[in-house]
C-alpha cells in the first residue's frame, strides 16, 4: 500500500518505486554513475550505461549494484573495485516552499571486508552530504 494511503499524506512522489520496474523507467528517473563522472575517490570505478548492465541491473523490480575486486589497470589507473552507482535526475529542493520530505528505501548489503554501502543525499555543489546507511552498517541485512 502506498505511504500516502497509510499516513493519509498529500504528497508529490518524485521518484516512484516503479522506477526499478524496467530499464526505460529507471532511465527516466535515474542517471547512471555519479553526476560528475565514474569515480568518487579513486578506490572504485563505476561502470554502467543504457547498454551495459554488468554492475547496475534490474531483476523483479529490484535494483542491484554489483561490486567486484579489480586487479587490472584501466586507462593507466588501478581501481580496487569495479562497481555501479546511480543518481536521481531530479533534484530534491529543500526550501520554505518544500521544507519536509519523506525519503524511503529498502537496502540489503554484504557485511564483508572491503564493503562500504551507503545511500547519500548531497547538494548540487557537493559537499556537504547526508550519508544515510553508513552509520547504520550494523543493521544492514547480511547476504
Amino acid at each position: 500500500m502506498p505511504l500516502s494511503k497509510i499516513f493519509q499524506l498529500d504528497i508529490d512522489i518524485m521518484i516512484p518505486q516503479s522506477s526499478f520496474s524496467n530499464y526505460s523507467s529507471l532511465e527516466s528517473y535515474w542517471g547512471y554513475l555519479y553526476p560528475w563522472g565514474s569515480s568518487h575517490n579513486g578506490a572504485a570505478l563505476m561502470l554502467g550505461n543504457s547498454s551495459y548492465h554488468e554492475n547496475i541491473y534490474l531483476n523483479n523490480s529490484v535494483l542491484t549494484l554489483k561490486a567486484t575486486r579489480n586487479n587490472s589497470q584501466i586507462n593507466g589507473r588501478i581501481f580496487d573495485y569495479l562497481s555501479g552507482t546511480i543518481h536521481a535526475k531530479k533534484l530534491i529542493k529543500v526550501n520554505s516552499q518544500y521544507p519536509n520530505y519523506l525519503i524511503c528505501g529498502e537496502f540489503i548489503a554484504p557485511m564483508t571486508f572491503g564493503t562500504w554501502p551507503a545511500f547519500w543525499l548531497t547538494c548540487p555543489n557537493w559537499p556537504p552530504e547526508l550519508a544515510d546507511g553508513r552509520k547504520f552498517r550494523e543493521s544492514w541485512t547480511p547476504q
